[in-house]
């Protein structure tokens, strides 16, 4: 008996079953945190290394819940996570452009770059290239429009929408009815102007917004002058009809696979019922 239960306290030597899960789970969660200190860093080579770790490690998708033996080492992916580095060096491309817009204009009065969720924006005031109530270009804003026209071809990458807006005083004219057509027809003399110059057409868009999207409200003098503006957003823009062909193939090839899962799992139900005595 004394053996007996000698024996016994020594099986509860040491540390508890659930320890050995828990300390398992802390040792994730430090790797995890690690993981997260490195991205932190901004290493485009490491970084690449990890994320390609990470797919792999997540890369296998089980067909039923409790089913460890079938897996698929080739799942579905919707999103490329290794072009995701390809978004960081867009990330530093974009800090050099602002950089670069704003040491070329930044010491021209009434130009300020600044950046938004739309892109990198150039917001130039009205007095620079028109007169009010009018669209034609002042000879003076010539200059400026050949700076950006050079800052234009630099970042073939980039497309540019040129945007008009007004005040809210109000215009009636044979030429510009209302704010709508003034804002419009600015932008797009700009456009054109862009066009004489060598810039691609597919990279240029005129928008006009006459006052609808005000800086200041508009209750003096100073204040309109400021929402009479026009901007140049600088924007990487996705071709709608590409990203949607994607999405369908998308589409498609889960079905596909969903229609396989199915056929797969028929016969092996068909021959465990076959297989059954019957009752």
């Amino acid at each position: 008996m004394e053996e007996r239960r000698q024996r016994e306290e020594e099986k509860e030597e040491g540390a508890p079953h659930w320890m050995t899960t828990f300390s398992d789970m802390t040792t994730l969660l430090l790797t995890f945190f690690v993981l997260l200190f490195t991205f932190a860093q901004f290493d485009l080579i490491k970084f690449r290394r990890v994320m390609g770790s990470i797919k792999e490690a997540f890369g296998v998708q089980r067909t039923q819940v409790g089913e460890f033996p079938t897996a698929e080492t080739t799942p579905i992916q919707l999103f490329d996570y290794q072009k995701l580095d390809s978004v960081i060096e867009m990330f530093y491309r974009q800090t050099r452009m602002y950089r670069e817009l704003k040491r070329e204009l930044q010491k021209i009065p009434g130009v300020d770059v600044l950046v938004s969720e739309r892109g990198i924006v150039v917001r130039a005031e009205e007095r620079i290239f028109f007169d009010l109530g009018k669209a034609d270009i002042k000879p003076e804003a010539y200059p400026f429009l050949d700076k950006m026209a050079e800052l234009i071809k630099q970042y073939p990458d980039y497309r540019v929408a040129i945007e008009g807006h007004t005040d809210d005083l109000p215009i009636n004219t044979p030429r510009f009815p209302s704010n709508w057509e003034l804002s419009a027809i600015r932008a797009t003399t700009v456009l054109k102007y862009f066009l004489t110059k060598g810039i691609p057409p597919e990279r240029l868009k005129a928008v006009g917004y006459a006052d609808t999207k005000p800086l200041v409200p508009n209750t003096s003098m100073e204040n309109r002058a400021k929402n009479r503006r026009v901007e140049f957003v600088f924007s990487i823009e996705s071709d709608e009809e590409r990203f949607t062909r994607k999405f369908e193939g998308i589409m498609r090839e889960l079905e596909r696979r969903r229609i396989e899962r199915l056929k797969s799992r028929t016969p092996e139900k068909i021959s465990s019922k076959e297989a059954q005595p019957p009752g």
